[in-house]
């Protein structure tokens, strides 16, 4: 499925969006869905009460507490949905702790994972009603980091893959969740939670790892006094958070062990190539990547 049309589900019927974490992502959603005329209150949960003055005095929230259960029993009509926009170490504790609440009316629950099979698999394990929770990732972010950071515009046009599988797979749940992403203004699909990780890590946590190796190789060999834009800009992504990209690995560690052996693989193909000094094999070689880049780029990007 891929599709940006939006049924209004989300909007008629969601009366309170709750924000688990008012960082880059946490805000930008609630300055969006402000933005687009969002009816229903924004509460944002966070460790921090300053990070959530910052949020709520940008517009991104209408009310910062300090716990979900404190969000659980603020008085609401109808349906609440809540999305988890914390480090991914923290949502088994964070299903956990939303298991053992009693909330009023129905809770649908999504999040803005990098990684979703063991974010699946944690949701299974803990939650009382894990058939409500579907997984998100939408591509979109920066290496900027905290609410201050916030856009509005942050989702606009770019690619939310939603994860149902297993007992995540309430119908109805998929459609507030799936309009929901698309009320931000994003493109859905959907993938099993193996098929995302499998594929984001060869188009997002290699490319990081890969960014930081080469940071670091460049600055081990005294190289970076002579670097330019060129470099900073292949670059731009090692300036991420280092405890995000830690999770990501650490959550993700089999699929991008299989893609750092396929890059050993291509790595090896390559640098025989230049070893055997082939003109037309090198031409050849840049030449594809450079056609498979541009055909992507005639296809549009998604922000990530």
């Amino acid at each position: 499925m891929d599709s940006q049309s939006e049924s209004g589900v989300f909007a008629a019927q969601v009366d309170q969006v709750t924000i688990i974490g008012t960082g880059l992502l946490g805000a930008s959603i609630g300055l969006c869905l402000r933005q687009r005329n969002y009816a229903g209150r924004i509460v944002g949960v966070g460790r921090r009460q300053e990070t959530l003055d910052i949020a709520q005095k940008l517009g991104a929230i209408d009310q910062g507490v300090l716990s979900i259960h404190e969000a659980e029993q603020l008085p609401r009509d109808q349906i609440h949905l809540v999305i988890l926009a914390t480090p991914l170490g923290s949502f088994a504790d964070y299903f956990i702790e939303l298991a053992s609440c009693q909330p009023t009316g129905v809770t649908f629950i999504t999040d803005v994972g990098s990684t979703k099979t063991d974010i699946c698999k944690a949701a299974a394990d803990n939650l009382e009603f894990p058939h409500l929770f579907i997984g998100a990732h939408p591509m979109a972010g920066s290496e900027a980091q905290g609410p201050v950071h916030a856009r509005a515009d942050l989702f606009q046009g770019g690619l939310c893959i939603l994860t149902p599988s297993g007992t995540n797979g309430d119908i109805y749940a998929k459609e507030i969740v799936t309009d929901f992403w698309r009320t931000l203004g994003m493109r859905t699909a959907e993938k099993t939670p193996e098929e995302h990780d499998r594929l984001v890590a060869l188009i997002s946590h290699l490319p990081h790892a890969l960014a930081s190796l080469m940071v670091d190789l460049a600055d081990e060999r005294k190289a970076l006094s002579v670097a330019a834009t060129g470099f900073r800009d292949t670059t731009r992504i090692a300036s991420g958070d280092p405890q995000v990209w830690t999770d990501i690995f650490t959550t993700n560690r089999q699929a991008v062990l299989e893609a750092i052996d396929l890059l050993d693989n291509k790595l090896a193909e390559l640098r025989q190539v230049i070893a055997d000094g082939d003109v037309e094999k090198v031409f050849a070689w840049l030449d594809k990547a450079k056609s498979a880049r541009d055909q992507w780029l005639t296809e549009g990007v998604t922000e990530a």
